[in-house]
């Protein structure tokens, strides 16, 4: 009698344990927040406001990328029934959609990877030489983002993830530009016509923003090269180099223009150079009576 007594008492509290636990799951943060997306995204569908559908996508991408490193990182090492309490405890800032990337975040990569991929499954569902804004899942900036970021991840000597399938990804990389980035031209990852691509790169240092300018002066790509010096500028303004390499890249514009037979501006540019401080643009600028 008593060991029955027992055994009904502990079958309650184990059935009010999980009561509790399942109570508390759907109202801990993660799991209120992903019902709200959810149900945002629902009116977003009916009222066909693709702008906000695209944003309440991204963010539960997020959500699934949170759900997916903390559910597999072997710097978690959860058992599959401590999942769910371990995402009813992710505070707001852990659930906060991260800006700026990094390339040495446990999201991001995989962030950037789980965007890509609503890409592919839009090109294989539906597919076409160019999509319009609103056939996108995601914001058009974040899949630009993306190809940026995982162009930069595949020459990481050390990732913190192992790319088994480099030569695919590179690939993916090209053809999402060529067909969502580049409105269906044969176009290079970074479309040279299309600066403002440049601004969606913010995990960059400023010696890799140099490293990038003095890549693009070297193909004469004069105005990527200057542009990476502003990001480089943006990230630091004050850091030693940034004058120095601005200042031979605007002396390298100008004798390009001159050789083009644009004499004018590229004097103009050359003037600008020794602003920044560049002897060999100064001495230049005095051999041509150009002062």
């Amino acid at each position: 009698m008593v060991e029955t007594i027992t055994l009904i008492i502990v079958g309650i509290a184990g059935i009010a344990f999980f009561l509790y636990n399942r109570t508390r799951a759907k109202e801990s943060l993660y799991h209120r927040t992903d019902k709200r997306f959810r149900e945002e995204l629902s009116i977003a569908n009916i009222t066909n406001d693709w702008r906000r559908r695209q944003s309440i996508q991204l963010q539960l991408l997020w959500f699934s990328v949170v759900k997916k490193v903390r559910s597999s990182s072997p710097l978690f090492q959860l058992e599959s029934r401590d999942i769910e309490q371990e995402l009813n405890e992710l505070e707001e800032t852990e659930l906060r959609f991260p800006q700026p990337w990094s390339l040495v975040d446990m999201y991001c990569y995989p962030l950037a990877k789980t965007i890509l991929a609503s890409v592919g499954d839009l090109m294989v569902s539906k597919p076409s030489i160019y999509y319009k804004e609103e056939d996108l899942h995601v914001p058009r900036e974040y899949i630009a983002k993306s190809v940026h970021f995982l162009t930069d991840y595949l020459n990481l000597e050390e990732p913190l993830y192992t790319i088994p399938d480099k030569p695919v990804l590179a690939d993916l990389l090209g053809v999402i530009n060529a067909t969502i980035l580049s409105e269906g031209l044969d176009a290079s990852v970074i479309r040279e016509n299309d600066l403002s691509q440049l601004q969606v790169i913010d995990w960059r240092s400023v010696d890799q923003w140099l490293v990038e300018s003095a890549r693009h002066a070297a193909k004469d790509q004069y105005d990527f090269a200057i542009a990476c010096c502003e990001r480089a500028a943006s990230v630091d303004r004050y850091h030693k180099s940034i004058e120095s390499v601005s200042g031979i890249i605007h002396l390298g514009k100008g004798e390009w223009l001159i050789e083009k037979g644009n004499f004018d501006e590229g004097v103009e540019v050359i003037r600008k150079s020794a602003s920044l401080g560049n002897d060999e643009a100064k001495e230049w600028l005095h051999a041509n009576n150009q002062l």
